[in-house]
């Protein structure tokens, strides 16, 4: 995400990223933190929105509210 910012952030949005696999086998603690490091990362001059990398019919519950948390945390302009 990192090179498309770089590439592509200030005249394209970009989004995305999350891997389902964090939704279905990761914690809420390692989500919070790569959304963290996610934002910090495509944030900076706008232009990003979070959604995950795919669909999410195997997420934990816990893990998909870690996830809208902390991109309420983190990702509010």
């Amino acid at each position: 995400m990192a090179e498309a910012k770089k590439h592509f952030g200030s005249w394209a949005a970009i989004g995305g990223n999350v891997p389902g696999s964090l939704f279905q086998t990761g914690t809420p603690e390692t989500m919070r933190a790569y959304v963290r490091d996610l934002m910090e990362t495509c944030k900076p001059g706008g232009g990003y929105f979070m959604a995950p990398g795919v669909v999410l019919d195997h997420a934990t519950e816990e893990n998909f509210r870690a996830w809208l948390e902390a991109g309420l945390e983190f990702g509010a302009y």
